[in-house]
């Protein structure tokens, strides 16, 4: 049954459109994510930096002290790097998941987030051509898009675009660890099968 529309979604919704669920996902941070070929990349990054880092503070009885200030400077943004190409990608995930918000309407399954500060709002419309997938679990997945890597990702903004980006091909895109992911799978394809309005949305 459709639930009473919430305040705030007045001007999202279409008229008429009325949503079937909403929900949140259980934002648990996946510590199997970090054995990962990332690891085996970054890894050294790290370790070259602290050396790097540590041979520069040693040099006290050697160069004046302002190049030894520019040594040190160096090995930050290789530790930095190296650091998120280790745990770039699983902080990025929990971060995603702690500020997510999921609704499915009788039209669109929409996806807000809000990652330290900055705020999104996709929508998907059902009648687009998606193709749902559900992953069964405690919690499970309900997918429906995905979303290829972008490069200028990397570079768009701050390293909030670089973290949230790293090691993202062909991500999935769906309402992601949910409790009950089975019966918003069965409420998106009864959705999917009732005739397309004649007003709608894409993807955004």
């Amino acid at each position: 049954m459709a639930s009473a529309l919430p305040p705030g979604w007045e001007d999202i919704l279409d008229p008429g459109e009325e949503i079937l669920w909403q929900g949140r996902p259980e934002a648990r941070f996946d510590w199997a994510d970090l054995i990962h070929f990332r690891l085996l990349m970054g890894a050294p990054c790290v370790v070259f930096a602290l050396f790097w880092m540590s041979l520069a503070s040693g040099f006290a009885a050697g160069p004046p002290f302002p190049i030894n200030i520019l040594f040190l400077l160096f090995g930050l943004p290789v530790l930095l790097m190296g650091l998120t190409l280790c745990f770039g990608a699983p902080v990025g995930r929990w971060l995603r998941l702690r500020g997510s918000f999921y609704t499915l309407t009788d039209r669109n399954a929409f996806i807000a987030t809000e990652i330290l500060g900055r705020r999104r709002l996709a929508r998907y419309a059902l009648h687009s051509g998606l193709h749902p997938a559900l992953e069964e679990g405690l919690p499970g997945s309900v997918w429906f898009a995905t979303r290829a890597w972008d490069a200028a990702s990397l570079t768009r903004g701050s390293l909030i675009g670089f973290v949230h980006s790293t090691g993202i091909f062909g991500e999935r895109i769906g309402f992601e660890d949910i409790p009950e992911a089975r019966r918003v799978f069965t409420l998106m394809l009864e959705a999917m099968r009732r005739p397309a309005p004649m007003t709608g949305g894409g993807a955004s």
